[in-house]
């Protein structure tokens, strides 16, 4: 299968990480200590908290329910890699319906590396449980309107940040939240693994190699703020700044990992909860044939 047009998103990714200067590998000694220091925090946070004190974990939960139980849920996700002159930006914009088990995605792609081409791509995405289809508006010819049907390893070896599981209204990564302290305006702060992390940073493409993904130890800030009415999920936040992971994978040059993670950011904003949407899988017509 041809790549659908553009630049492969994790080669874009690993083109900017090694086109920048050098980076310090992450100490494992600093690394254990930054994890332990965690564990504390979380201990002595729940060991302080009463029945009558609502806690971080509590809240959080909470507000993850009324997303759980929505039947449609509306969500933008702003990703940048940034390393000196050199950036990845993803926006993807997420329409889910989980009564149909469906999800569209809006994803735009864009990277500026000196001395190359600047990047600017846009992909449509129809999720369903068992597969996706994929179009894009660059498409000429024969290709022109119609969508391409992808499965996860076709989209991995095209570097399509595409990743198929169950559509669902919660979005990627943001259930697995260690919540663990209030921070001003009552958000809540914590950190999550740094798979589900790389998820919304939008460099999940990069874990080709499984020895990669299995190596990777630690977990990356995020924080959480509320609708000051509902109480739902309003954003939800990752920040690459004050992470303590690090791989032993000898797949990539030592430290471009912590390095690329150091440089990241991803903002999840809940644009809409409940009410109708428009969710569809493109005719049998409109498809591809390989």
């Amino acid at each position: 299968m041809k790549r659908p047009g553009g630049i492969a998103a994790a080669s874009l990714i690993l083109c900017i990480a090694a086109g920048c200067a050098s980076a310090e590998p992450v100490s494992r000694a600093t690394t254990a200590g930054s994890m332990a220091a965690s564990t504390a925090t979380t201990s002595t946070t729940a060991r302080f908290t009463t029945p009558s004190t609502p806690s971080p974990v509590r809240v959080f939960s909470v507000a993850l329910r009324s997303l759980y139980q929505a039947k449609t849920v509306e969500y933008v996700v702003e990703s940048t890699v940034q390393l000196g002159e050199n950036a990845i930006r993803t926006e993807r914009k997420v329409t889910v319906d989980g009564d149909k088990g469906l999800a569209l995605t809006r994803l735009r792609l864009r990277g500026e590396v000196p001395g190359q081409d600047e990047v600017d791509l846009t992909m449509r995405i129809v999720n369903t449980p068992d597969a996706a289809y994929v179009t894009m508006p660059a498409w000429t010819g024969s290709r022109r309107g119609k969508w391409m049907e992808m499965t996860n390893e076709s989209a991995l070896s095209m570097g399509v940040p595409l990743e198929l599981s169950a559509p669902t209204t919660v979005p990627p990564g943001v259930e697995a939240l260690a919540a663990e302290e209030f921070a001003r305006g009552g958000a809540v702060r914590g950190s999550i693994d740094a798979l589900p992390a790389f998820s919304l940073l939008g460099m999940s493409g990069i874990f080709k190699d499984p020895d990669l993904s299995s190596s990777l130890i630690g977990s990356v800030p995020a924080s959480v703020t509320f609708d000051a009415d509902s109480g739902a999920i309003a954003t939800f936040t990752v920040t690459g700044k004050g992470h303590d992971v690090w791989s032993t994978s000898e797949s990539l040059p030592p430290g471009m990992i912590e390095q690329v993670i150091d440089a990241a950011r991803a903002k999840v904003t809940i644009t809409k909860i409940g009410g109708r949407v428009d969710v569809s899988v493109p005719a049998a017509e409109d498809i591809l044939k390989e």
